[in-house]
């Protein structure tokens, strides 16, 4: 079953209130996330429209195309690649933040050796060490 038609939209709807019957499997994805987070069911639907509605276009169609040629499985997995290329953002925006907080002595502007610079590293790690 896709996610589009296990959700049934009330005729009440507004641009401010929606009111959505989910299915049984999606309600169980609500509660297990929103005990992950420790937020509402609202918040964790509010956050699932906030972030589906910033995928382009072309996101949706292949999401949809997906789902209707190879089945569920397949837009499973599409999940888990997306959650990994999410995680390895998350992990290059970390050390990129890490990299721009060093402070890179004027004397190592020039190095070019490996093992200068691993000297170095290892220098600015124990003088922070020892500075705590």
């Amino acid at each position: 079953m896709s996610v589009r038609s296990s959700i049934k939209k009330s005729a009440e709807s507004t641009a401010k209130t929606l009111y959505a019957q989910p299915s049984t499997e999606l309600a169980a994805r609500i509660e297990r996330t929103k005990q992950l987070g420790n937020q509402s069911s609202a918040q964790v639907v509010l956050e699932a429209v906030d972030f589906w509605t910033l995928l382009p276009p072309e996101a949706h169609l292949a999401l949809r195309r997906l789902e209707a040629a190879s089945g569920r499985a397949v837009m499973e997995r599409a999940v888990q690649h997306f959650a990994r290329d999410l995680v390895g953002l998350q992990y290059a925006d970390a050390q990129n933040r890490v990299v721009q907080q060093m402070l890179i002595p004027k004397s190592m502007a020039s190095t070019t050796s490996e093992d200068q610079l691993l000297a170095a590293a290892d220098k600015a790690v124990r003088r922070a060490r020892s500075s705590k």
